[in-house]
Parts: C-alpha cells; structure tokens; sequence
C-alpha cells in the first residue's frame, strides 16, 4: 500500500502532509510507516489512529514498554486489541510522530460520512477518517492547507 500510493505521490508531486494509519496491534499500521520513512521524498507526519477501549500502542509507547490495556469492547473490531505486537510496536514507535484516540461514536460517524460518498466500510476500516473529521481535538500540526491521506482498510458490501 505505501508502494502505491509513493508511485502516485511522485507521478501528480502531490504529496500528503499526514498520514493516518488505524492500528490495532500494529502490523499494518508499522508496514506502511516503516516503508513511507525508507522510501517516500517528502516526509509526512505519521498519526497512528486507536480505539478509545484499546489504546494499547499509545498507552506502551508512552510507557516505554509494551502494555496490556483493559476495556470494554469496540464498535472497531479489527482494532479491539488490548495488546500490540512488539515488533509493530518497536517500528511505530521509531515511525510514528503522533497518537490519536477516537470513540465508536467517532467511528460510525465516519461511516456515516463515507457512505454518503460512496465508500462503503466498517468502523475498524473508516478509523482514519474519524479521526481527520476530529482533527480540532488533536494537536497534528494541521491547517487548511494540510493535505491529509487516509487508507479504507476494508469495505462492506
């Protein structure tokens, strides 16, 4: 994924000023930051996005360690987990320059959102855009002229 979208990114020489990555306990979103800081020109700001009941890679970066967090079940069920890889974690935390937290509210709203575009997907695959439509309540180092980049991790027919 981070292959492609480079090879687009340098064909337009329109590259994203963020880009957020939905994590559970890590792999995709450490794949995809991994590759981006070996491989990309430009470098954009890396906000790995958790569920608000499993912010296990927040909570261990944090911590300086990995940490197992307690909580109730998310509408994210690709990204309820309560414990992150440690390999994911090693990577996302050398990769990653900001952490997000959004709610299964902030989730179905993005749903929502994406649906009305067109883009059919699960609160887990939408985590992403939740959190670019919250962005007032993070500190990313955005503005209007941001040029934020989201990945649909899954679709629903």
């Amino acid at each position: 994924m981070a292959e492609e979208a480079r090879l687009q990114f340098e064909s337009s020489n329109i590259w994203p000023s963020h880009v957020f990555l939905q994590a559970g306990v890590g792999g995709m979103a450490a794949a995809i930051a991994y590759m981006i800081r070996k491989n990309w020109l430009k470098q954009p700001k890396i906000v790995i996005v958790e569920p608000q009941a499993a912010p296990c890679l927040r909570e261990s970066n944090l911590a300086g360690k990995p940490i197992t967090v307690k909580g109730p079940a998310s509408n994210m069920g690709r990204l309820d987990c309560k414990t992150p890889s440690i390999i994911a974690l090693d990577v996302i935390n050398k990769c990653a320059d900001y952490f997000v937290i959004i709610s299964d509210e902030d989730a179905k709203a993005a749903v929502d959102l994406a649906a009305e575009n067109g883009i059919q997907t699960t609160p887990s695959g939408a985590a992403g855009l939740a959190a670019v439509m919250n962005t007032e309540r993070f500190n990313l180092d955005m503005d209007a002229a941001s040029t934020p980049f989201i990945i649909f991790s899954e679709g629903r027919s």
